[in-house]
């Protein structure tokens, strides 16, 4: 009775959260139409007054020698004031461009259209484009301030299959180089399986040792290799070297993680879930290190801040290994804390037992 139990109060719990999340995803969205709304001026529809000329829909276009005796207002479409005609106050458009080619005694204002003034444009006061841009000539006659304020274009909708195929190209490139290193790797351990045994046996006994100088060697490594390659550049032998102890420090890196791979095979080889591991170096070596690879390739293509730090530091953690067996710490200690018997094969290495001391 208790898993019903426990699943009923997890979807309990999930119709909540969303609708708490619909309601903040509402609100949000609401807020941000409210701050744009607010952000652009809205220019009022003023009552036609006498002498005024006000056009709700359409083009408001003058003939030459026509005046008008106050404001000119278009709500939606274009104004146009050519050479010889005359607007004696304001002309306003609300949604539309303006042509000026005449005379304006006051301001001329577009908000979401733009403003051409003419050679012949004579403009007694401000000429203000908002959402839009002043295209001036020359030899046009402002009075007051020309101001423009152009709205950024917008954003291109993003397909959202564009983000997915991103994801697989990414995860297919790196699961390419995770195949490289499981080769390499693999190729390493089969050159060198005593050696490299060694080395997860000490992982294993002393994991956070390991853990702390494989860290401090990621931290410490790359300024001093690069304080090393400074000095390295004084000379024309020291610049050779260079790409040789960058190489070092790249072999060093891959050598600990393929350490940490094999660990990782050591692990699936002795729970049983991967019986061909128990007794074959191969198969061990394949599937360990195939694990590692395919979990970085999946933490770098999902979260790339935490993957790359991650698989940079797993190396390293490998390193420090190394550099506690070459300081002569052993793995031996493990086998008297109560754990159970390692599969031996030529990645354990076997250790003496009860009858063979008393044949000794």
């Amino acid at each position: 009775m208790k898993p019903p139990v426990r699943r009923y109060r997890r979807h309990s719990l999930l119709l909540p959260l969303l609708v708490l999340a619909l309601i903040l995803g509402g609100a949000v969205a609401w807020q941000h139409e409210s701050s744009v709304a607010e952000a652009q001026p809205v220019l009022p529809i003023p009552v036609a007054a006498e002498g005024d000329r006000v056009v709700p829909n359409g083009d408001l276009i003058l003939t030459a020698g026509e005046i008008v005796e106050h404001d000119a207002y278009v709500v939606s479409g274009k104004a146009e004031v050519p050479v010889g005609a005359e607007v004696k106050h304001d002309v306003t458009v609300l949604s539309g461009n303006i042509i000026i080619a005449g005379r304006v005694g006051h301001d001329v204002k577009a908000l979401n259209g733009d403003i051409t003034l003419a050679d012949t444009a004579d403009v007694g006061n401000d000429v203000t484009a908002l959402n839009g841009t002043v295209y001036q000539a020359a030899e046009a006659k402002v009075g007051g301030t020309v101001k423009s304020d152009a709205a950024p274009a917008p954003a291109p909708k993003r397909n959202p299959l564009d983000g997915l195929v991103s994801f697989v190209l990414r995860l297919l490139a790196y699961l390419v180089l995770g195949v490289v290193f499981v080769t390499v790797g693999t190729l390493a351990v089969l050159a060198w399986p005593r050696q490299t045994g060694r080395v997860v046996t000490v992982l294993e006994a002393t994991p956070w040792p390991a853990v702390l100088v494989g860290v401090l060697t990621g931290v410490l490594i790359l300024p001093v290799a690069g304080l090393l390659s400074v000095i390295l550049a004084i000379t024309i032998v020291g610049i050779i070297l260079i790409p040789v102890l960058w190489l070092a420090v790249g072999v060093g890196w891959v050598y600990g993680a393929v350490v940490v791979g094999l660990w990782a095979g050591r692990r699936l080889a002795e729970s049983g879930r991967l019986p061909a591991a128990r007794n074959s170096l191969l198969v061990t070596a394949i599937a360990g290190l195939g694990v590692v690879a395919v979990a970085c390739a999946l933490l770098t293509s999902t979260v790339a801040w935490i993957g790359w730090p991650v698989s940079y530091f797993l190396g390293f953690i490998g390193l420090g290994a190394v550099v506690l067996s070459r300081l002569g710490v052993s793995g031996n200690a493990q086998r008297t804390s109560g754990l159970p018997p390692r599969v031996t094969h030529p990645l354990t290495l076997p250790q003496a037992g009860p009858t063979d001391r008393r044949a000794s």
